[in-house]
């Protein structure tokens, strides 16, 4: 697979286009390298990565996105890292409900009355990062009524949260 750094400008059209979204600050990634792998995927890596001697890059650090027809995803392990950073794009299950917190960890979709969010900060459809007590569990697809659940099945919980 082919990898490389992400040149400058490449670099800061990702980390604006992540800002207008999502409201991640670009200051959120200056120590950290990003990796381009084939043409559909990004990654975010810490500078020490570089100091490690390899012949060719396999995996380093992290998936950030992932290009789609539609533009860019975040990927889940992104989100994690990285939502409780955002002020767009966002929903917060309410801090008293734990179960619904639970749910989603297990794969479940959420009523969109269920939640609390700023319209305004919101897009119509797509992509939104569901937080709980602050912590982002995972993103999701905004629809008319629901977020739809997108945690990867490895990555959703089993149990309590």
């Amino acid at each position: 697979m082919n990898v490389t750094l992400c040149r400058d400008r490449e670099r800061e059209e990702i980390l604006q286009e992540i800002e207008r979204r999502f409201g991640i600050p670009p200051q959120a990634f200056e120590d950290k390298l990003l990796v381009i792998r084939g043409k559909k995927e990004v990654w975010v890596a810490s500078e020490q990565c570089v100091e490690v001697e390899l012949d060719q890059f396999l995996r380093t650090g992290i998936p950030l996105l992932r290009w789609t027809k539609q533009g860019f995803r975040l990927t889940s392990s992104a989100v994690r890292a990285f939502g409780h950073l955002a002020t767009r794009g966002v929903v917060e299950i309410p801090p008293e409900n734990r179960e619904l917190a639970e749910r989603f960890s297990r794969g479940e979709d959420i009523p969109l009355r269920l939640l609390r969010f700023h319209k305004e900060n919101l897009p119509q459809k797509g992509q939104v990062i569901v937080r709980w007590r602050g912590h982002p569990l995972g993103s999701g697809l905004l629809q008319e009524d629901r977020v739809k659940n997108q945690v990867p099945v490895k990555m959703r919980v089993r149990g309590r949260i």
